[in-house]
C-alpha cells in the first residue's frame, strides 16, 4: 500500500518534501543498501549529498543557519529515508533531532554559535549518546569540568564533529549533559557496536580521560525535556518508513506469488494479515504525525510524543516479522529485504527510554489528568 499522505493533512509544500526526498532515497539510496548493510559501510556519501539538499538543517532556525522547516517535514523527511535505508536514517535523525537541535534548544550562546551552523549545513556530524548509561563522571575545577570514564552507546561517534553526551557530576542524579568537540584533547573513540540490525548506522563507546570542558559546554537541563520530546517523534519516523518499506514488499509478493492458481493474496490468512499490518502502521502514523504537529503548534506534547515512540517502535517490529512471515522462506533472505527491516526496527522500542517506560510515564498523566496521584 502506497502511502500519499491522504486522510493525514500535508499541505502542498509537505508533500513537495516528501515527493522529492522520496525520489532521491529511491535512486540514490537503496541501490546499495544491502551492500552497506552486509559490508557495514558508514554512508558517508549520502549524508554529504542530504546536506547538500538542507536536510541536515532541516529543523534549524534560520537564525542559527538552518533551513527552519517544521517538526511534521522532519518526520516526512525521514519517514521517506528509512523506507530504503533505516541505517542512513538514523544517522540524520541522531545528528537533527538529538545533536543539533539539542545544541539549539540547551546550548549556550557561545557554543551554539561556534557549532550550530556547520553542522546545519553538514559541515560537520552530530553525535549523541542514545542511553544515559556508561561510567563518565565530571568535577568541577577551575571554570570548567574535567571529565573522566566512558559513554556508551554514542551514535555518529566514529564520524562526529561534536558529541553530546551524558556526565555525573560529584554523583548528583540525574546526569548533566556537555557538548564536546570531538577532537578535544583526552577524546577517545572505540570501535563500531556489533549489532543485530543498522549495521551501517555508526555507534560507539567515547573514552575521556582528563577530559577538561568549559562551563558554556555544560546543556541547559531546563529545556532537556523539548529535545527528548521532539527527538522521540523524529525518531518514531525510522519506524514509520521501515513498517511502510515492509508493508509495500509483502503486498507486492503475495500479489505476485501463487499457490493452487490463485495469488496467495487471495487467501484468507495472508489478507488477514496484511490488513492487520496497515492498521497498526496507519495507526502509528497518526499518532505520530499528530504530536510532530502539537510540537509545531507550541503545545506540551510529552503524552503525545510518548504514544507516538512506543506505537510506531512496535508497529515496526510487529509489520516486519509478519512481512517475513507472508514471504516464507523469501523474507527469511537478504535478497527480499523484509529480514533487514525487520532487524533495523528491533533497536527503536529501546531507545529513548524503552517502551515500558514509555508506557509508565502515559500513566502517570493519564492518573494526574483524573486527579489521581501516580
Amino acid at each position: 500500500m502506497e502511502h500519499d499522505g491522504s486522510g493525514i493533512g500535508l499541505s502542498e509544500e509537505d508533500t513537495i518534501l516528501r515527493n522529492t526526498v522520496r525520489k532521491f532515497c529511491e535512486e540514490e539510496v537503496l541501490p546499495g543498501e544491502l551492500t552497506r548493510d552486509e559490508n557495514r559501510d558508514f554512508p558517508a556519501p549520502l549524508i554529504q549529498e542530504l546536506a547538500e539538499q538542507g536536510i541536515l538543517g532541516l529543523l534549524v532556525p534560520e537564525e542559527h543557519g538552518g533551513v527552519g522547516m517544521t517538526a511534521l517535514q522532519m518526520v516526512l523527511a525521514i519517514e521517506e529515508i528509512a523506507r530504503t535505508s533505516g541505517s542512513l536514517a538514523m544517522t540524520v535523525a541522531t545528528h537533527v533531532g538529538l545533536a543539533t537541535m539539542g545544541l539549539v534548544d540547551r546550548g549556550s550562546e557561545e557554543f551554539r554559535a561556534a557549532h550550530v551552523p556547520d553542522l546545519a549545513s553538514g559541515e560537520k556530524l552530530g553525535g549523541c549518546a542514545l542511553s544515559p548509561s556508561g561510567t563518565l563522571s565530571a568535577r568541577a575545577e577551575g571554570d570548567g569540568f574535567v571529565l573522566d570514564g566512558e559513554a556508551s552507546w554514542v551514535a555518529n561517534a566514529g564520524h562526529a564533529g561534536v558529541l553530546l553526551v551524558p556526565a555525573q557530576i560529584d554523583g548528583e542524579s540525574p546526569a548533566a549533559w556537555f557538548g564536546v568537540p570531538a577532537d578535544t584533547a583526552g577524546v577517545s573513540v572505540g570501535s563500531p557496536e556489533d549489532k543485530l540490525g543498522l549495521h551501517s548506522f555508526d555507534v560507539r563507546a567515547v573514552t575521556f580521560q582528563s577530559c577538561a570542558v568549559e562551563s558554556n559546554q555544560r546543556l541547559d537541563s531546563s529545556q532537556e525535556p523539548v529535545t527528548e520530546n521532539r527527538a522521540k517523534v523524529v525518531f518514531s519516523a525510522v519506524s514509520l518508513g521501515l513498517a511502510q518499506d515492509a508493508l509495500e514488499r509483502a503486498a507486492r509478493f503475495a500479489s505476485e506469488r501463487q499457490t493452487f492458481g490463485v495469488p496467495i493474496a487471495k487467501h484468507e490468512a495472508i489478507a488477514t494479515k496484511l490488513g492487520d499490518m496497515a492498521i497498526r502502521l496507519q495507526s502509528a502514523r497518526h499518532l505520530v504525525y499528530h504530536a510532530a504537529k502539537c510540537a509545531d503548534a507550541g503545545q506540551p506534547f510529552s503524552v503525545e510524543a510518548a504514544m507516538a515512540k512506543t506505537s510506531a517502535s512496535e508497529a515496526g517490529v510487529s509489520v516486519g516479522f509478519d512481512a517475513v512471515q507472508v514471504l516464507g522462506g523469501y523474507g527469511y533472505t537478504r535478497e527480499y529485504h523484509v529480514e533487514r527491516a525487520y532487524r533495523d526496527a528491533k533497536l527503536l522500542p529501546l531507545a529513548l527510554g524503552a517502551n515500558e517506560q514509555q508506557r509508565v510515564s502515559i500513566a502517570e498523566q493519564l492518573l494526574m489528568s483524573y486527579g489521581v496521584q501516580a
